[in-house]
């Protein structure tokens, strides 16, 4: 019987595309029933479908595409003619979603639509139809593009911005670490800790990490704290609080005060005009701080072998991270990483400002300094883009002016700076220039991507920002400002080079810089080879750091990759090797086994050994990670012949709403809240591990702002008598903003039922009707009715037209029936 409801189902759905040649046509098509093979045609009545895929009347949440593109969601009214065709209502509400170009259309149009509730739109417009998809919850409304506004592709009005309900924010990043050294034990604690408020469209946001150790207790370092907004008109955003600046033209400064700036993102895909990658190796189970300008960015502890961090949060595009590595055995290294901007052009008449006033944050100032800070970039040409900008303090003043120019060989950027230092007292007025020269180039032909190649040459009177305020403060303080690094000349390369065939390839990242009262250089690179063999892939790198003495040293490194298992397999471990030798004499040499099990791939393990000269010996490491539905967890173990780490870390967020509070094991910034009421179980695409809870909500971490996000839902591991109305809807929220988005469920025990009125089938095709006037089914092939009902005992109407004579009701109690699917055999009886 139930095999028998599939094929009602398959031959209802080919009955509504053999009738149609389009929603809600107007063409009347008369479907031959014949085609379904049933013996009493008199039981058929397919008259409602005569017009088209009929809807049943009633409103729906609905999503709204202009000439295929997405606008924005609505609730949009289906109603019903004489003739009994189905057809959406479409009024000021929903053509106010449409931009027109109104000198384009009737002189009446817009008056006829304020004094009309249901509006034909091919009346006014030729060529314009309007069809209603109910199975997708879709409506598309097609205009001649003569008629439409001229829009950038990809453009979304910032009217469907959603700016978000309001709920209180925590996200979280924990990491307990335990070392024995020489019978010596230490203890640490880190807590990476951002919380924040949304109320009617403004993001409070706060962002510290909290250090503890035995040795040295516990301090708390605040990041950040601002409230921000957006100002749709400008496509702009303002900050309140303590942020950075945004290092377009000048390295990022941490400041305290008031920021208003262009936000890229809020303009179309089309008109969009960076954090990099961090790579280090580790000898040991290790911990790694990331810095700008001396504020903590990023902590975390890594595994022995080489790393990867790429999810740094952005905080502008200058101001180089500086790296630094603390093994288990106490020992350290450091690293810079280059952090600036490349040479950027603009589209022709879009531009980009920012403008900041605050206080300079510099925890190793005496006195924070006021400034003001602006910049302005201009897109003239397609080839063309000047810029300039200004910081001005009462003992400061600097003036940046340049260009960048698009060519046949790559894009460059040409800038100079003056910049006036005043110091105290009888100490001599610093003055000078900066010049700096950009080029980025990516030639498809030959594989080569010059990400960024720049120089700077700095004369001996000039200072940055940071650097006068140093020399300033350290004059002032009695102590020595010629220590305070003078920078001379800085060279910055980073490039891929793909060879022919399988050849593989090259790659470089480095920095090389020298200094006004310095004779040394800082010389730092990592360069290296990459290639793959069939499974195996392997590589070569040589990269030069300084230890915690200042001593450079040059770290040669061969690294290979082999999966274990085929890629279909759901076992399929990757054993990793590598051999390492330094400068120092050191080498060392390292097997791993990792991987990812389960069947959300929510666990994660790694198991490596190790062996070095000059004392350090053999040493193994153990992690496992598991991602649960509201929280993941990650454990380390390392031993050595003179040392035992162990470290534990908890990451994710939580989400405190006026449903409720919600957990989720990732950490985003802007959120989407799921709303599926009774749909407990049901899981979130593109975030494995995410479920509906048992309030009926789940978090969307991390969606893309002012831009389309398709948020889908799968019913699977829901309760039976749950049922959602659609799995998939459309969100456009605005940054930081926590956008709810609201599944419609409905809770019913589901039955089939073979019913008979007047001793036939009950008419194929009638709309099935419970006490509470909702449409719950339809007939299907022999009488059957497949219906969702909310109450174990009641009344179902059957009506296949409006005559009494064409209705009958069927009452059915399923009390004491607790099969998963009830199936009766019941008669339809006369409604009088």
């Amino acid at each position: 019987m139930f095999f028998t409801g599939r094929k009602v189902v398959i031959q209802f759905f080919i009955l509504n595309f053999l009738c149609i040649e389009s929603s809600f046509s107007n063409d009347y098509v008369e479907f031959d029933s014949s085609f379904l093979q049933m013996k009493d045609s008199s039981s058929l009545d397919v008259s409602r479908f005569y017009w088209g895929a009929s809807a049943t009347p009633g409103v729906y949440t609905s999503s709204i595409y202009v000439n295929d593109k997405y606008v924005n969601d609505i609730e949009l009214t289906i109603k019903e003619n004489d003739e009994g065709k189905s057809y959406p209502c479409i009024d000021h509400n929903v053509l106010a979603n449409i931009k027109f170009d109104a000198s384009r259309l009737p002189k009446d149009f817009f008056t006829y639509i304020q004094n009309n509730n249901c509006i034909e739109v091919a009346k006014f417009i030729p060529d314009s139809s309007v069809d209603f998809d109910s199975n997708k919850s879709r409506l598309d409304i097609t205009i001649p593009q003569i008629y439409m506004e001229k829009k950038a592709r990809g453009s979304i009005d910032p009217k469907s911005w959603d700016k978000g309900i309001n709920g209180l924010l925590f996200d979280y990043n924990l990491n307990g670490y335990n070392k024995t050294y020489n019978g010596v034990s230490n203890q640490s604690f880190y807590a990476s800790l951002n919380t924040g408020f949304n109320f009617e469209g403004w993001y409070f946001r706060q962002s510290g990490n909290f250090n503890w150790s035995d040795s040295a207790g516990g301090q708390y370092n605040s990041s950040n704290a601002y409230v921000m907004t957006d100002i749709a008109e400008w496509r702009s955003r303002v900050i309140v609080g303590q942020s950075y600046t945004k290092g377009r033209l000048f390295d990022s400064l941490p400041f305290t005060g008031i920021q208003l700036f262009s936000d890229d993102r809020m303009l179309p895909s089309s008109q969009r005009g960076y954090a990099p990658e961090i790579r280090g190796v580790a000898s040991t189970n290790a911990r790694v701080v990331v810095k700008q300008n001396g504020q903590i960015l990023y902590e975390t502890t890594v595994s022995p072998g080489e790393f990867l961090i790429n999810d740094l949060y952005p905080t502008g595009f200058g101001g180089d991270l500086n790296v630094t590595v603390t093994e288990a055995d106490g020992s350290e290294h450091y690293f810079s990483v280059p952090y600036t901007g490349m040479a950027d052009l603009l589209r022709p008449h879009s531009s980009r400002y920012s403008i900041v006033a605050g206080q300079y944050r510099n925890s190793g100032l005496s006195v924070n300094p006021m400034f003001i800070e602006g910049t302005y970039q201009k897109g003239v040409t397609n080839y063309f883009t000047g810029y300039g900008g200004f910081q001005i303090n009462p003992n400061y003043y600097a003036f940046q002016l340049g260009s960048a120019i698009g060519t046949n060989i790559g894009s460059f950027s040409v800038d100079v700076t003056q910049a006036f230092s005043m110091m105290p007292d009888e100490y001599e007025d610093q003055s000078g220039q900066s010049f700096e020269i950009k080029y980025s180039k990516n030639i498809s032909q030959t594989g080569s991507n010059f990400s960024l190649a720049a120089y700077r040459f700095s004369t001996k009177g000039y200072l940055d920002f940071q650097s006068a305020m140093s020399m300033r403060d350290s004059i002032l303080q009695g102590k020595d400002y010629k220590s305070i690094d003078r920078s001379k000349n800085r060279f910055v390369l980073t490039a891929t080079q793909d060879l022919p065939s399988y050849w593989g390839q090259f790659y470089i990242s480095s920095l090389y810089e020298t200094y006004w009262n310095e004779n040394s250089a800082n010389t730092q690179y990592q360069l290296g080879y990459n290639n793959q063999y069939k499974q195996l892939m392997w590589g070569l790198n040589i990269s030069r750091s300084e230890n915690d003495l200042g001593t450079a040293q040059t770290s040669y490194t061969l690294n290979l990759s082999l999966p274990l298992g085929s890629s279909e397999s759901a076992f399929s471990p990757i054993l990793t090797s590598s051999l390492n030798y330094d400068s120092t004499g050191r080498q060392r040499q390292q097997v791993s086994l990792s991987d990812t099990v389960g069947e959300t791939n929510q666990w994660n393990y790694g198991l490596t050994a190790a062996h070095s000269n000059n004392g350090a010996g053999t040493t193994a490491d153990a992690n496992l990670g598991y991602r649960s539905t509201y929280s993941s967890i990650n454990m380390n173990y390392s031993v050595g012949e003179q040392y035992q780490a162990q470290s534990i870390g908890l990451s994710g967020s939580m989400l405190a709403h006026s449903g409720g509070v919600t957990l989720s094991p990732y950490i985003g910034s802007t959120y989407g809240l799921i709303e599926a009421k009774g749909a407990e179980g049901a899981s979130i695409s593109r975030y494995p591990g995410v479920k509906v809870d048992g309030n009926g909500y789940a978090i969307v971490p991390n969606m893309n702002p002012y831009q389309l996000n398709h948020i889908g839902i799968d019913p699977k591991g829901t309760n039976n008598n749950i049922e959602l109305v659609t799995t998939s809807q459309n969100v456009v929220p605005s940054a930081n903003a926590i956008a709810l988005i609201k599944y419609d469920t409905k809770y019913g025990r589901a039955l089939l039922i073979n019913s008979t009125y007047k001793g036939k089938p009950v008419i194929f095709g009638a709309t099935v009707i419970d006490e509470y006037d909702h449409s719950v089914g339809l007939v299907g092939q022999k009488g059957q009715i497949y219906a969702r009902v909310e109450q174990d005992a009641g009344l179902l109407l059957v009506k296949w037209g409006n005559r009494s004579d064409e209705q009958c009701k069927i009452e059915y109690d399923i009390k004491n029936n607790h099969n998963k699917l009830p199936k009766l055999n019941l008669a339809c009886n006369n409604i009088n």
